[in-house]
């Protein structure tokens, strides 16, 4: 019986060693790996617009033009924010939270040289 509380005591510290690895791995947020999993759906992987993003007017990315024409707090508060298009309206902030970034408004600015990359 001893044996039996000693398994489980290990397998629970080893369980909540291996949860906070785990949540401090997606703390720290990964533009690119998100941008590729959650932006491209409407974004594209080139910045241009999925099919899907120019049905509600997402920006090019690509588009010199947009990108002199837009500063980056705007950009942030957009990503905050969200805008009209429904599948947005609460901005990347509630998909940042459920991928376990502990403060996602502080991270969308991470985000701003991935878009201006696109314009080069």
């Amino acid at each position: 019986m001893k044996k039996l509380y000693v398994f489980i005591g290990c397998f629970v510290i080893a369980l909540s060693v291996y949860s906070v690895s785990l949540k401090k791995a997606f703390a720290e947020i990964d533009v690119e790996m998100t941008y590729q999993t959650v932006c491209v759906l409407c974004h594209g992987a080139d910045g241009k617009g999925s099919d899907q993003g120019k049905k509600f007017k997402v920006p090019d990315f690509t588009d010199k033009e947009w990108q002199a024409g837009v500063k980056d707090e705007d950009m942030i508060k957009r990503m905050i924010e969200g805008s009209d298009n429904p599948n947005y309206s609460e901005g990347v902030v509630p998909l940042l939270e459920m991928l376990g970034v502990e403060n996602p408004k502080d991270e969308v600015a991470a985000f701003i040289p991935k878009i201006r990359s696109f314009a080069k």
